[in-house]
């Protein structure tokens, strides 16, 4: 089924340059992020859940109240409001 914005062209060019916009941006930022890294490359699922599954477990047993940065070096700044 094709999905579309009849009599709204206006609404739906919008969208789409909006959305277009947001990829293009996502793969330059994700490219900066990557050159920022050890590895050369952004995080996958697996990293992460490969901590998760470490601190779930009995050698992890002894950790309490501590704060990790999983992001392989790179740590998006935080701006004050």
């Amino acid at each position: 089924m094709l999905y579309a914005h009849l009599a709204n062209i206006s609404y739906a060019a919008s969208k789409h340059a909006i959305e277009s916009c947001i990829r293009s941006a996502a793969a330059e930022i994700e490219a900066e992020i990557a050159k920022e890294t050890p590895l050369g490359r952004v995080g996958e699922p697996e990293d992460v859940a490969d901590v998760i599954a470490f601190l779930a477990s009995e050698p992890a047993r002894w950790m309490t109240g501590q704060l990790l940065y999983v992001g392989g070096r790179w740590r998006m700044h935080q701006y004050p409001n």
